[in-house]
């Protein structure tokens, strides 16, 4: 393309400076010259990198930045042309979407170089915009949010799975709380989705307002930060709950079943994520324990169902005589809760599995002269019907005790 670069600057002085540090290695490539005077003609002129010099008023260049990147195609670059290095106005000029920028001090070889990336980076660009128009026409982008169809990604999964630097990702999936979902709000956590991940992250959407995420080479803490700062970008009146999972070895299938589980127990909680993973996420590098891992998944899963499904569900038989109380429950790869509670009192037993060999154990109570909570840890093996049974009957027992002459069970 001819006419490519557009530079655009107010001193004559500064164009033929430039014009002279700047080598163009192609023969179609060209660059031309003019004032600030309207954005949206130049902007719209087929140029696919600007080079717009800096001026002497901080705010002003930070408009125009704004002004070219709304009026431009996304495949559009800006370089910012500085008379000197400005860290405070590069700092807000990268925030306001520059591509990079480059000093009058530079040799001639640092700006060729630097222009000849920003070509290079375009048209990567130019290809990704047709490969996403031809994926919008057969279906597989969401042509409302510009995301990948979530029908496709567990055959997204299975074919990257295998890389390491995707089974050293995290993977989850988000959505917004149910009391406040709506299309315009939907719409507006995509777009938040879209401009804050990383160019190597995979997301995608489905018309419920779920969101599916791939991030590779990324441990839970930072993809815990990634999904606050997409709360932060949403704000505060819509609510974000999101469930995260390494992915290591585990199956798509697992992984589904286990931020789904999550979402539920940020959704109980009042929490932005869950996970059940530890910060350190050592459990995920098994190596040669891998089997040892897969030996206590299968044997978490045989407690929920021989131990906690059918014991909470005698529970609640026995505590539903008392009209009173109500009682409810729910167990799932996360966590399992059994809860009795009446107007003042609210009494609650957590079982949370560690995603290893442990479940961390609470009793508490909430409401007046309640007493004391139960915070302790158990091995899978140790956790039978009795002990089970015994923490139930514990939980009864406090319960009645702080309603003091009430019957709860």
């Amino acid at each position: 393309m001819s006419n490519n670069i557009l530079l655009i600057s107010e001193n004559e002085s500064v164009n033929e400076i430039f014009k002279k540090k700047l080598v163009l290695l192609r023969e179609s490539d060209k660059i031309s010259t003019c004032k600030v005077r309207n954005i949206k003609d130049f902007s719209k002129s087929g140029y696919n990198i600007i080079i717009l010099y800096a001026n002497k008023n901080q705010e002003q260049t930070l408009k125009y930045i704004t002004q070219i990147k709304n009026f431009s195609s996304n495949s559009v670059q800006i370089i910012l042309l500085l008379d000197k290095y400005d860290s405070d106005l590069l700092y807000k000029a990268y925030d306001a979407g520059i591509y990079d920028f480059i000093s009058l001090e530079n040799d001639n070889l640092e700006i060729t170089f630097k222009v000849m990336n920003c070509m290079n980076y375009v048209a990567l660009h130019e290809i990704n915009d047709r490969n996403n128009a031809y994926l919008s026409a057969i279906g597989i982008l969401d042509y409302k949010t510009g995301l990948y169809k979530t029908s496709y990604i567990k055959e997204i999964f299975e074919n990257i799975k295998n890389n390491l630097k995707f089974k050293n990702g995290v993977f989850s999936i988000i959505t917004l709380d149910s009391s406040i979902k709506t299309k315009v709000s939907i719409n507006r956590l995509a777009l938040c989705i879209k401009k804050l991940l990383r160019s190597e992250d995979i997301a995608t959407s489905d018309k419920n307002g779920y969101f599916y995420l791939i991030f590779p080479d990324t441990d839970i803490i930072d993809a815990q930060k990634i999904i606050n700062k997409i709360q932060n970008s949403i704000g505060d009146k819509l609510k974000i709950r999101a469930g995260l999972s390494k992915i290591g070895v585990q199956s798509y299938n697992e992984i589904e079943k286990f931020c789904k589980d999550c979402i539920i127990d940020a959704t109980k909680s009042d929490t932005l994520c869950s996970t059940i993973i530890d910060s350190s996420d050592q459990w995920i590098d098994l190596g040669d324990n891998k089997k040892s891992y897969k030996l206590f998944k299968v044997l978490y899963e045989n407690k929920l169902k021989y131990i906690v499904e059918p014991l909470f569900f005698k529970a609640k038989k026995e505590c539903s005589k008392n009209k009173k109380s109500s009682v409810n429950y729910y167990s799932n790869t996360v966590e399992s809760l059994f809860n009795i509670h009446t107007e003042n009192v609210q009494s609650e037993l957590i079982i949370r599995f560690d995603g290893y060999s442990t479940l961390k154990i609470k009793i508490t109570h909430s409401g007046l002269e309640t007493p004391e909570n139960t915070d302790m840890t158990m091995t899978l093996k140790k956790f039978t019907t009795r002990e089970l049974s015994k923490l139930l009957k514990k939980l009864q027992e406090e319960h009645k005790q702080s309603l003091s002459q009430e019957t709860t069970c």
